[in-house]
């Protein structure tokens, strides 16, 4: 009877043992589940990732691209930016470049292409910056620039600063404009 006891105990303790297994592999069945959910999940935010890393590197590699061109230009730019560098020291001078002249005989005599500039300052009624003065005398902006000087040496040329552009801009008065159509 006592065996019998201890037997029905015992096929008792193995019922719960093989219950609590049955639990514990489901569970694990449960917990291999889930866990191959995540996976998935981090396998594509990982793709996605990687596809953006992918495109910022290829715009990186065109960006760099633009930039060496950018920088090519710039270099060739700046060879010619100095050769007008140059030509722009004469302006600081008090001879003129090319009319290497007195001043005294600038007053009776100016080139073509200064009266040319001082025709145009007479026929405008607003001031005039070097850059519109070039385009409209197909002249560039550095010969505009010493034929003002020169001029300036010669008649009244007013200057003043454009606020808007942030620019020096030039004009004659009335008074130079009369004095200027007295001399025709």
């Amino acid at each position: 009877m006592v065996f019998g006891f201890l037997r029905r105990k015992r096929d008792h303790e193995i019922k719960n043992i093989h219950g609590i297994m049955d639990k514990s592999f489901s569970n694990i069945k449960k917990d291999m589940n889930n866990l191959s959910s995540w996976v998935i999940h981090f396998k594509d935010r990982h793709e996605k990732n990687d596809n953006s890393f992918n495109k910022i590197i290829e715009e990186m590699k065109k960006l760099r691209e633009l930039f060496e061109n950018h920088v090519e230009e710039h270099h060739s730019n700046r060879e010619r930016s100095s050769a007008i560098e140059r030509v722009q020291s004469f302006e600081r001078s008090n001879q003129s470049f090319m009319n290497v002249q007195s001043t005294k005989s600038l007053k009776n005599k100016l080139t073509p292409s200064q009266k040319k500039v001082l025709r145009l300052f007479d026929s405008a009624n607003i001031p005039l910056d070097y850059e519109t003065i070039a385009n409209e005398l197909k002249l560039s902006i550095v010969t505009v620039r010493r034929h003002v000087n020169d001029i300036k040496k010669v008649f009244d040329i007013n200057e003043m600063r454009d606020i808007d552009r942030g620019r020096k801009v030039f004009y004659i008065d009335k008074k130079a404009k009369m004095r200027l159509k007295s001399k025709k």
